[in-house]
């Protein structure tokens, strides 16, 4: 959440200063009449990413602590589905990317929103392989639990 009401990027030029949001570049895209975009940036970006991280925290919290899951066959199913739609290392990506090939023209600044951002795409990305790792073992288990006298 904090990445999406915290400043996201700043950039200046010549005394001119521009600050925008994580949802900034969605608003312009509607505002261009490039709506299908907007929609996709907005799902892709803000919340496919958020959606993945609560269900993985979902399937892999209550495992760490010892209880009981809850409805983890849905989450697990959500969770895959919805991970090749989960882009903020892209997004964290270009933005680093921008910041190369315009840092000469303008001065752009990463803001507070932009770090909590890239957090996200971290803590996404570990807990996705923690993910992976539990659903290979398990797997692996009950292959050998099936075949064990």
């Amino acid at each position: 959440m904090p990445s999406i009401l915290l400043p996201f990027v700043t950039v200046s030029k010549l005394g001119s200063e521009h600050t925008s949001s994580l949802f900034t570049g969605v608003r312009v895209l509607w505002g261009d009449g490039l709506h299908l975009l907007a929609v996709w940036v907005l799902l892709c970006g803000g919340l496919a990413p958020i959606f993945l991280l609560l269900s993985l925290s979902g399937l892999l919290v209550p495992q760490r602590l010892g209880w009981k899951l809850v409805e983890a066959q849905r989450l697990s199913w959500a969770a895959r589905a919805v991970a090749h739609w989960a882009i903020p290392e892209v997004q964290v990506l270009a933005v680093l990317v921008a910041l190369a090939k315009l840092g000469h023209v303008v001065q752009v600044r990463m803001g507070p929103g932009f770090w909590c951002y890239a957090a996200l795409a971290v803590m996404t990305m570990l807990a996705w392989r923690d993910f992976e790792l539990n659903s290979q073992f398990e797997q692996l288990y009950q292959r050998n639990a099936i075949t064990t006298p």
